[in-house]
């Protein structure tokens, strides 16, 4: 199997060695994953802010 993406070679007293840097393939979370994490810190910082003026009253 060969790796297909960036290689820093570098050489030692025995011969080279190859070092893999970066394979190319990450994962990506969806973009509705992202929205809904948003949305859920949004909606509970809004809350805990009610919840505190609530409370001080």
């Amino acid at each position: 199997m060969r790796n297909s993406g960036v290689v820093v070679k570098s050489f030692d007293q025995r011969g080279e060695v190859h070092l893999p840097v970066f394979d190319g393939a990450a994962a990506v979370p969806e973009p509705l994953t992202i929205l809904g994490a948003g949305a859920a810190i949004g909606f509970g910082s809004a809350f805990k802010r009610k919840l505190a003026q609530a409370k001080k009253k």
